[in-house]
């Protein structure tokens, strides 16, 4: 098959595929996470309330009060985790990208449908993970508990893909993470991975944080994971381990820390959100965008917050989640957990090839196999025509080197005039009529029969010697050195 061939049947199966699932893949472009647009906080009142529509620091202060302290972060909130009343803000519906707290929503995601005593072993997709990894490795076994450790403590993202594989696959765990937030009023709230790694659409806000924390905080499990400090996590050699510590510092600064989680991105800088406990108030802080030392101003805002929650009247409030989304537990229900139409990301810029359906899979693969196959049919036919080819000239080679080189076996026709033809090449192939092919002892093969027999050879004698060679004149005398005139001194000289 020729190559313009090749090439129209290529193009012609890719036209084919194309036509019949181009409405297909229509639909797959589609993302099942609404835009930027339309996770829009809706037009009027705030979720929180009116007060929480500003952009600067938003705080009402009462007789005594002292106002909150300068922070470089760009928005934060201050709450009590108990009621929901919010103390102070600053730009807390602005949206930004979450960075690792976004793994509170996967971890509020993913405790009621995983039994952490199960055990899960780890792929090569968990472990190539980027970004913060608590060290999963391929074909390792792990339980259900310590990759959630992995993922509260270390802030894994290879672990947070693991349970996220545990639980049905990376994609329907961001459909089942944008549900939730929608269900608690996270509206803020885009989720197109479940790790917090920077990806386009992703964003929160630290209104939406604070919501998924409280409703967090209220599960004792998601309580005792994010207060953990210390734990031990399998090693990569069989049956070692190595300690994992929490990157919350103020676990072990912070009198009364609770948690919660921490998180950082190139573009989302330093996000952090913190509660802790004092004299029976518990307060949570989440802060975005902060530069070093967030975790000074995160406990900054917690001692202002105990010093003045009683002087300070509230700003807002965090709402509870919608009453059709089972607001008395703060999770959701696996069955109503179905993908939408469209699929959303896992993080990456490319589409994971088994969000496909699966009949344009098959297609696709039906077409790879057409084209293999006649690609080999080609390239066979081309290799038969070059040997074919190498062989035809190896012969034309071989017989002009016969015709060169090779003596021709007839014998010369005899020279003109009077001289007398050469002996024949082989005396012994001429056939004698009196003695059966070989000619007698006595006699030449061409010439008359002889009576005696041939003389010998004369003996051979001493070759003549070499006259010796003439003597050499006697050489003179070499004069002596120095010369007599040298070797008197010149008078007077030494006198």
């Amino acid at each position: 098959m020729s190559r313009p061939a090749v090439l129209l049947l290529a193009l012609g199966v890719t036209g084919a595929l194309a036509v019949s699932t181009g409405r297909t893949h229509a639909a797959w472009g589609q993302s099942a996470t609404p835009s930027v647009t339309q996770q829009a906080t809706p037009a009027g009142e705030p979720i929180g309330g009116p007060g929480l529509a500003g952009a600067g620091v938003i705080v009402q202060l009462g007789p005594g009060a002292h106002r909150p302290p300068a922070v470089t972060d760009r928005t934060y909130v201050v709450a009590d985790l108990e009621s929901g009343e919010i103390l102070a803000a600053k730009g807390p519906h602005e949206r930004h990208r979450p960075a690792s707290t976004l793994k509170m929503l996967t971890g509020l995601t993913l405790l009621p449908l995983l039994d952490k005593h199960a055990r899960y072993r780890a792929t090569f997709a968990d472990d190539a993970e980027i970004g913060s990894a608590v060290g999963i490795v391929e074909g390792h076994t792990y339980t259900i508990n310590q990759l959630f450790l992995g993922m509260f403590l270390e802030s894994g993202n290879d672990a947070a893909h693991a349970l996220a594989n545990a639980a049905g696959g990376a994609r329907r765990t961001v459909a089942q993470m944008q549900q939730l937030a929608t269900t608690l009023q996270a509206l803020d709230t885009t989720v197109v991975n479940n790790s917090g790694l920077d990806a386009d659409g992703q964003l929160s806000s630290a209104y939406d944080l604070a919501l998924i924390a409280r409703a967090g905080m209220q599960r004792p499990d998601f309580r005792r994971y994010v207060a953990t400090r210390h734990a031990r996590f399998p090693a990569k050699e069989k049956g070692k381990s190595f300690a994992i510590t929490n990157q919350n510092e103020l676990l072990a600064d912070y009198p009364g820390a609770i948690g919660i989680k921490t998180g950082y991105t190139t573009l989302a800088k330093n996000t952090f959100v913190a509660a802790a406990t004092r004299n029976g108030r518990t307060l949570l802080v989440t802060l975005m965008g902060g530069e070093h030392g967030i975790h000074e101003e995160a406990a900054k805002l917690l001692n202002w917050g105990f010093a003045n929650a009683k002087v300070v009247r509230p700003v807002g409030v965090l709402v509870d989640p919608a009453p059709e989304r089972r607001p008395a537990a703060p999770g959701f229900d696996p069955g109503a957990a179905a993908v939408p139409a469209g699929h959303a990301t896992d993080g990456n810029r490319l589409r994971r090839l088994t969000d496909l359906p699966m009949t344009t899979l098959a297609a696709a693969a039906g077409s790879l196999l057409l084209l293999l196959c006649v690609g080999f049919a080609v390239r066979r036919a081309r290799r038969r025509r070059a040997m074919e080819a190498e062989l035809a000239h190896w012969t034309a080679l071989n017989a002009e080197r016969e015709r060169l080189y090779d003596l021709d076996p007839a014998p010369l026709p005899p020279p003109p005039g009077n001289l007398a033809p050469p002996p024949p090449a082989d005396p012994m192939q001429q056939r004698h009529p009196a003695v059966g092919g070989r000619p007698p002892w006595d006699r030449h093969p061409t010439g008359p029969p002889r009576t005696v027999p041939p003389p010998m050879a004369p003996p051979r004698t001493a070759p003549h010697r070499m006259a010796p060679p003439l003597a050499r004149p006697p050489m003179a005398a070499p004069p002596p050195y120095p010369p007599d005139d040298e070797r008197r001194p010149p008078p007077g000289r030494y006198r």
